[in-house]
């Protein structure tokens, strides 16, 4: 069962981040020793967001990460999302919009929550206990093309978008007084 939220006793200050995931409906996060621990949300100052490239055997799959730092701890987490994540495209379109990009240049912290719904995981971005709407009512759908014969999705065109507004976050966290850009 998930927790309500990570808070300050969950980890001690730290230099290094703390890794968390998005799975069932859940963040998680998972020790060196294997054991997961649940939440249902966290809570703090956005810092960064960035995308990669990992190499697992013969694949490069390609992730986003968002930096949020603890109010409270000052820990820094690193959530981390597939690239085409629906929970990822959320937190970005949430961020994205007027009130989620004055927050962050305000460094005022947001909550992010998730949840399940539909199959997949959904996000839920929050500042001052007010929800943020999304920047975009509708997004590029998923397309079909086809490739050696075989129907494939290609969501180019819809990652494209959410692109768009995780390079608004980046220029705003640049752009606010004091923050130090490191890609």
């Amino acid at each position: 069962m998930a927790s309500d939220r990570i808070t300050s006793r969950q980890w001690s200050v730290g230099e290094n981040k703390v890794f968390l995931t998005v799975e069932n409906g859940s963040i998680v996060y998972r020790a060196d020793s294997g054991t997961a621990q649940d939440f249902k949300s966290i809570e703090g100052y956005v810092e960064g967001i960035s995308q990669t490239e990992r190499t697992f055997s013969r694949n490069k799959p390609k992730l986003w990460h968002i930096d949020i730092r603890n109010k409270l701890t000052r820990q820094l987490y690193t959530l981390t999302f597939p690239y085409t994540s629906g929970a990822f495209m959320n937190i970005v379109l949430q961020l994205g919009s007027d009130k989620g990009i004055n927050a962050i240049m305000r460094r005022l912290p947001v909550k992010i929550e998730v949840c399940k719904s539909r199959g997949g995981d959904r996000a839920m971005v929050s500042y001052c206990g007010e929800r943020l709407d999304s920047a975009e009512s509708r997004i590029p759908p998923i397309e079909y093309t086809t490739v050696d014969g075989e129907r494939v999705k290609d969501s180019s065109r819809r990652m494209e978008c959410v692109s768009y507004y995780a390079d608004n976050i980046r220029l705003a966290l640049m752009s606010r007084e004091g923050f130090k850009y490191v890609n």
